[in-house]
């Protein structure tokens, strides 16, 4: 270890030169230095390090120095700090070590924690930063704040701090190993508040709140620790604190940061709301609010300073990632509730108020710490809160859960006296009741009638004045009709908002769609008799146009809502097999999950085909999904006949140009691409576009769907030029018409890359296929997706195809991981596991690469037969392997019998 007296003079030309302009600081170490030239050395490392860490504050000393203070914590065990002797250490930081002392004396013994900065001697900056605690700290008094107790310096001049030793637990960890439930842990964010609160009172921001930061002792009292990097409020504005302008001096834990502390901007007490509202989050659903996977600046401002957070009470009944319903049930368990019970608690009141307090912008948060606290306070006695703002039908209901046996015993005394007054008035009430329905109707015809009048007059040539009115244009108008027009009662509200929003939704114009069906959503859950039925078609509509839009956390949440609406009333109705097929094909396209949507779609169709009325487009329509599960299964034989079904009743029940019909003529055209029935499939898919384009014009989604189609099956007829045409007008249509990050595009862009390696030009398809995962990850696609697979898995192709091997196998064993995961007995996994092989073979581990190659191509074989492009590459590579090795005799065997295995 380096002797002390040398260390001392090492960190004195540090602290002398950190801060001066690099010629002078030259001149300086030249004089200061001399012929010693390891002194030289030592400081310019210091120097050097201090000049190239993202964050001074806490890496400052660099590699060199952590090697001249190796073993420095552990050295202070045993010896004795002011009159405390260390016997332990409590944790480590980034920037300090927290000790266990004890003060062991004849007539007082006293256990505390001590806080040594050890590198703050070598920065003048945190040398003052531990200070500026030690001040904070000496002017907090507060029983749910670790005291102040001492202070000083080491004798190499580190500066200590002893603290109240707390024996306890994170706040987090506390909560779930007791599985307190929702209103204890509330009672217990109240104590916390309490604390922040006086920070405040006395000019101090805490800036730091997370669950580690706040322990809890045996007691249940919190204690809320380390103001190491609170700031004192600006004494001019005592609810503002100076700006920060660097971003290295921006310290802070990414996951409870509030959008100001990320941006550089000036801290206030809504800075500490901010966090306390995501502390809570974290206590209610044992999650975070944003999924952050990396810490990078961009990420952390996309996510903190524009995403918004899934609501609670939707976050816990979503499936995330990989989680099971295993991992739902364990999360909610913590609370002594299920997944849904939770949900139910979480919805509304607690939805409303940590939204209110994780607001993006600081001055539309909570006033102050406590009127959050006062609303968690209002919550818990069955007030309204003010996050809520609720009518009277809400204040009401809150008043009723207050007051329930004063009601009770008046609703007893108020029942007895309308029996006796019902069998008066009885036929009397059921004579107006009809009435009143009939009139109600009558009224409700009459403003429906109204309004579509008033929409559609605009059409007029006599009010038009030669400009041509598109579908667009009158759903527009109906839509902001609807927002202004304050005479239409709610049913009637809510059935247009309904109609136009399915109308945007079909146009490809999801985005439009979704505010109205929200709107649709609020009518129906208030509406008075309450109407299950109509609310799940309500949250059905709105989670399909989610869906669409990209927003797969949100969309799975309302879909769970909307199938347990529609069964809570026992009867399974033609409404319910709307919201099964709607979670069915979510399971394909946001968990690639064909199995469970096949189920769902083959429940679907026996509840149409039982339920009164014409179900004929209902039918087709499940049908058509049940072909499109059998084809994600790479099952065709068994999707043909469910398309080609679909197709014959829809060809009966609609007319030619009907939207719906061009949707089961684009199935069947798939599929019969993958027959290799290419003939029948090119008259299939050209007249699917020819309706596409005469419904909804040439720039559609529809129509990139179909393009897309058709790019496919020219690629297979080997017209590769054509096939890149049509895929990259499909491109050109999803770009315009959705958001940048929609997965839809990476969707066509891995079929360009596909092409683009077959034409050769390997630069444009690997440009492709890297642009495709960039969108992805951006998405809200989960990552382990088929369709993420299947570009890590041309991206291989690629590689290997430019003689890069072992980035190749890099992306095969990604894609092989997530097939084998999401469908391990499918042929993708079975394609990715031969290229893996190949891939071995090539850079010269034929011993392994042999048999995965072997192994995949009979698993081919047997899932899509020898004709498919798959089972072709397989057996291709295996003769060449073959031939390699002057094995021609097994070479000649599989060419003479390519569809044995």
């Amino acid at each position: 270890m380096m002797p002390k007296a040398r260390w001392q003079r090492i960190q004195s030309l540090f602290g002398e030169l950190v801060d001066s302009g690099t010629g002078d600081r030259e001149a300086r170490l030249a004089r200061a230095c001399g012929d010693d030239a390891e002194l030289r050395r030592s400081v310019e490392s210091l120097l050097e390090s201090d000049k190239t860490s993202q964050d001074p504050l806490q890496h400052v000393i660099g590699e060199a120095a952590e090697a001249l203070l190796h073993d420095h914590n552990d050295r202070l065990i045993g010896t004795h700090v002011g009159r405390y002797r260390i016997v332990a250490i409590l944790g480590r930081g980034g920037m300090s070590t927290v000790y266990r002392a004890e003060r062991d004396e004849a007539q007082y013994h006293q256990t505390v924690a001590i806080k040594v900065l050890q590198q703050a001697a070598l920065h003048p900056r945190m040398h003052s930063r531990l200070h500026g605690e030690k001040h904070i700290l000496a002017s907090l008094d507060h029983p749910s704040i670790a005291r102040l107790i001492d202070s000083g310096d080491l004798d190499d001049g580190t500066p200590y701090l002893v603290m109240e030793h707390v024996d306890g637990e994170s706040i987090d960890d506390y909560c779930d190993r007791r599985n307190l439930p929702v209103r204890q842990r509330l009672e217990l964010f109240v104590q916390v508040c309490a604390a922040v609160q006086y920070a405040h009172r006395n000019l101090v921001v805490h800036r730091d709140i997370k669950p580690s930061n706040i322990l809890v002792t045996e007691e249940g009292v919190p204690k809320l620790l380390d103001f190491g990097i609170a700031k004192l409020l600006a004494p001019e504005n005592a609810s503002h604190t100076l700006p920060v302008t660097l971003l290295q001096d921006r310290i802070l834990t990414p996951e409870n940061a509030a959008p100001e502390q990320v941006l550089g901007r000036p801290i206030t007490t809504a800075t500490d709301i901010y966090a306390l509202g995501v502390l809570l989050y974290q206590l209610l659903t044992g999650r975070s609010p944003y999924r952050l996977i990396t810490f990078s600046q961009l990420q952390l401002e996309r996510a903190i300073c524009m995403d918004e957070p899934t609501r609670p009470s939707q976050v816990v009944i979503a499936k995330l990632g990989a989680e099971k319903d295993a991992d739902r049930a364990r999360i909610s368990g913590r609370l002594g509730l299920t997944p849904q019970r939770l949900r139910a608690q979480l919805a509304g009141d607690l939805d409303a108020v940590i939204s209110m307090a994780m607001r993006k912008e600081p001055d539309r948060r909570y006033a102050s710490i406590e009127t959050f606290a006062d609303d968690i306070n209002r919550h818990l006695m069955g007030e309204p809160v003010r996050a809520c703002q609720g009518d009277w039908r809400y204040k009401g209901a809150k008043f009723l859960r207050r007051n329930v046996w004063g009601v009770a015993i008046v609703g007893v005394v108020t029942v007895g006296l309308a029996v006796i007054a019902g069998v008066l008035f009885w036929n009397n009430l059921r004579v107006k009741a009809m009435a009143n329905e009939i009139a109600a109707q009558r009224d409700i015809a009459r403003q429906v009638s109204a309004f579509l009048v008033d929409v559609f007059s605009r059409a007029d040539p006599f009010t038009a004045q030669g400009r041509e009115e598109t579908a667009k244009d009158v759903l527009d108008r109906g839509a902001a009709k609807i927002s202004v027009d304050s005479s239409l009662q709610p049913e009637v509200r809510a059935e247009l908002l309904e109609s136009i929003g399915v109308a945007y939704r079909r146009q490809g114009m999801s985005k439009a769609a979704i505010p109205l069906f929200e709107q649709a959503v609020e009518i129906r859950r208030h509406a008075q008799p309450p109407d299950n039925g109509r609310t799940a078609v309500a949250l059905g509509n709105l989670a399909r146009a989610l869906e669409d839009d990209g927003n797969m956390v949100s969309a799975d949440a309302d879909l769970q809502e909307a199938v347990e609406l529609s069964q809570a009333g026992g009867a399974q109705t033609a409404q319910t097999a709307d919201i099964l097929v709607e979670l069915g094909n979510f399971e394909i396209n946001a968990k690639s999950d064909p199995v469970r949507a096949e189920a769902l779609f083959g429940k679907a169709l026996a509840l149409y085909r039982g339920a009164p009325g014409d179900q004929n487009l209902n039918i087709a329509a499940a049908l058509d999904s049940l072909a499109n599960a059998a084809m994600w299964r790479a099952d065709y034989a068994r999707a043909e006949p469910f398309a080609r079904e679909s197709v014959r009743i829809m060809q009966r029940a609609v007319p030619r140009k009907h939207p719906e019909n061009a949707s089961a003529l684009q199935m069947l055209g798939a599929i019969l691409v993958e027959r290799q029935n290419y003939h029948e499939a090119e008259q299939a898919l050209n007249e699917a576009l020819d309706i596409e384009r005469s419904v909804f014009g040439p720039e559609n989604s529809r129509v990139a769907v179909t393009l897309a189609e058709l790019g496919t099956l020219h690629d297979r007829q080997d017209n590769v030029e054509r096939a890149i045409e049509e895929t990259r007008e499909a491109v050109k249509i999803v770009r315009a018409t959705r958001e940048t990050n929609f997965y839809g595009v990476a969707y066509y862009l891995d079929a360009l890359a596909n092409m683009y390696l077959k034409k050769g030009d390997l630069a444009t398809a690997e440009a492709d296929a890297r642009e495709s995962l960039s969108i992805y990850a951006r998405s809200s696609l989960p990552p382990h997706h088929l369709y993420v697979a299947s570009t890590h898995q041309v991206l291989g192709e690629i590689l290997l195809a430019r003689d890069q091997p072992a980035a190749a196998e890099t992306e095969f064993r990604t894609a092989y991981d997530i097939n084998a995961e999401l469908a391990p007995q499918s042929w993708w996994t079975a394609r990715s596991q031969a290229s893996l092989g190949w891939t071995l073979i090539q850079r010269g581990d034929a011993e392994q690469g042999e048999p995965l190659l072997v192994a995949a191509r009979t698993k081919l074989l047997a899932e899509v037969g020898t004709r498919h492009p798959a089972a072709k590459q397989a057996t291709a590579r295996l003769v060449d392997y073959y031939r390699s090795r002057h094995r021609d005799a097994d070479a000649a065997r599989i060419l003479a019998a390519p569809d044995k295995g």
